[in-house]
């Protein structure tokens, strides 16, 4: 989930390397807007809403969050059988 939110989420919305995404959006606009002011605007709306989504899904799916059973993190501490 979090790699979904953070990767799809928020690198294609605000698509501040590449500049498509905000370069189509200021075309849209008109010629009074920049596609760099639409990139650093893009990506202060996408650092905000994706952290906002990763705390939210956070806290929908901490009870499905386990901790460690003894038999994976008691691995290799114990003699091998036999010895």
């Amino acid at each position: 989930m979090a790699i979904a939110i953070a990767g799809q989420g928020m690198a294609l919305s605000s698509d501040y390397v590449i500049g498509v995404a905000p370069g189509i959006s200021a075309k849209a606009a008109g010629a009074a807007v920049s596609a760099a002011v639409v990139a650093d605007r893009a990506l202060a709306l996408s650092i905000i809403t994706g952290c906002i989504a990763l705390c939210l899904g956070y806290l929908s799916m901490r009870k499905h969050i386990v901790p460690a059973s003894g038999a994976c993190s008691t691995a290799g501490r114990h003699a091998p059988a036999g010895l």
